[in-house]
């Protein structure tokens, strides 16, 4: 299935678990081939080489996976050892730090949509899971929320 991302980036970790690290590149490139904007696959990227001790690299490919999705923990926090290995410590200390920060915010969320389980017609868990959708970059999940909200209650502030 040469057209399935997915299958690449598992060939591409088999590969990479038996240390073939030249087959788990060429398959984690067939994969963005296919899926150039998956944050992912460019995250998977910069781990390899991280594992190849290619620091540069690291860095460059984790730089895409965080501008396509800036609000992983994981990608800032692989990001700041890259940097901390090319001895950008002060770039390697704001990774770490917003990945911490990070952190905290996916426990937020997940506390929400845990009340949002046991209330889920409660306006204020659902305003507040529009709000951290919204300032998430989730524009559409935080929309659909906010209508919901307002669907059942119009005049809700």
């Amino acid at each position: 299935h040469p057209e399935d991302a997915t299958a690449w980036l598992g060939a591409a970790r088999v590969a990479a678990a038996r240390a073939d690290f030249a087959t788990a590149r060429s398959s984690i490139d067939r994969a963005l081939g296919v899926r150039p904007d998956d944050p992912m696959l460019w995250y998977e990227r910069g781990g390899l080489a991280l594992t190849r001790n290619e620091p540069e690299a690291a860095a460059a490919d984790l730089a895409r996976a965080i501008t396509l999705d800036p609000f992983d923990p994981e990608f800032r926090q692989r990001q700041a050892l890259a940097l901390a290995l090319l001895g950008r410590v002060a770039e390697a200390r704001a990774e770490a730090d917003a990945a911490e920060r990070l952190r905290v915010e996916r426990a937020e969320i997940e506390a929400i949509r845990d009340g949002l389980v046991t209330a889920p017609d409660d306006p204020a868990l659902q305003l507040r899971a529009a709000r951290w959708l919204l300032d998430h970059g989730r524009d559409e999940e935080g929309l659909r929320w906010t209508r919901k909200i307002l669907s059942a209650r119009p005049s809700h502030a």
